[in-house]
C-alpha cells in the first residue's frame, strides 16, 4: 500500500491501493470546522405552515434570509408537501417555485417566524448554531416581502400531482444535490430564497404545505 503524502503537512495523506493504482477515498460532507473556533454546522428540519389559503400568484410561503459574510449557506436538498384540507370550488393547478433573493437587506415579514434556531436543526452537538438570521413560514396568507431584489428565473419549480378531493397530498423534490457531482445552491451575504406559489388560489381551497431541508453552514473559505 503506497501513501502519498502533503509536502506541507505530513499529517495529511492518502493511499493507494497497490492491485488497481487508485487513490482509496471516501465521499464526506464538506468540512463545517475548517475555520475553527469559527466552526459552522451541518442541519435538517421540517416545517410546516398554518391553513394558507386565497394567496395570489408569486406569494410566499417560505422565506429565508441570510445575513453572515463570515459563512455561507448551501442548500443540499429542499422537498415541498402539498396537503388539501378543503377542496377548491373549482380544480386548478397548484405549483411553486423556489428563488434565489439578493440584495436582501430587510427580511420578509408575516406568518411564523422560525429563527433564531437553537440546537434542534444541527446534526451534531458539538457543532456550531445555525446562523440563518430570518427563517419562516406563511400563516393564512402569503408572508410579506421586505427589501430584496428577486432574481428572474426560478431555481426549480414544479406541480403537486393531487386530485381536487380533501385529505390528498403530494410531494415534490425542488433540490436535491448529488454529493461530489453537484454544486449546492450557495447563498452568501444578504442573499436567500423564497417559495412561491406560482397560481393564484382559487375559491375556498385551503392548504397546509410541509417543508423538509437539508443544509450545510460553512465558514466562507472557498
Amino acid at each position: 500500500m503506497a501513501v502519498i503524502q502533503d509536502p506541507q503537512d505530513p499529517t495529511i495523506q492518502m493511499k493507494v491501493d497497490p492491485t488497481y493504482n487508485a487513490a482509496r477515498m471516501s465521499l464526506m460532507p464538506r468540512d463545517w470546522s475548517e475555520n475553527a473556533p469559527h466552526i459552522g454546522c451541518h442541519a435538517k428540519a421540517s416545517y410546516r405552515t398554518g391553513l394558507v389559503t386565497g394567496v395570489a400568484a408569486a406569494g410566499a410561503i417560505f422565506s429565508m434570509r441570510w445575513a453572515n459574510a463570515q459563512f455561507n449557506l448551501l442548500l443540499q436538498r429542499l422537498s415541498i408537501t402539498a396537503n388539501l384540507q378543503t377542496q377548491f370550488t373549482t380544480p386548478q393547478e397548484m405549483s411553486v417555485d423556489v428563488t434565489r433573493v439578493i440584495n436582501f437587506s430587510v427580511a420578509d415579514s408575516g406568518g411564523t417566524p422560525i429563527t433564531p434556531l437553537l440546537k434542534a436543526p444541527i446534526k451534531d452537538t458539538i457543532m456550531g448554531l445555525s446562523q440563518i438570521a430570518d427563517l419562516r413560514v406563511a400563516g393564512v396568507g402569503a408572508l410579506t416581502n421586505g427589501t430584496a431584489t428577486v432574481e428572474t428565473s426560478p431555481i426549480a419549480e414544479d406541480a403537486f400531482v393531487m386530485s381536487n378531493v380533501t385529505g390528498n397530498s403530494s410531494k415534490i423534490d425542488l433540490i436535491d444535490i448529488r454529493p461530489g457531482e453537484q454544486i449546492p445552491c450557495v447563498f452568501r451575504n444578504n442573499e436567500g430564497f423564497r417559495i412561491r406559489i406560482l397560481q393564484a388560489m382559487g375559491a375556498a381551497g385551503v392548504i397546509v404545505f410541509h417543508f423538509n431541508l437539508d443544509w450545510v453552514e460553512i465558514p466562507n473559505i472557498y
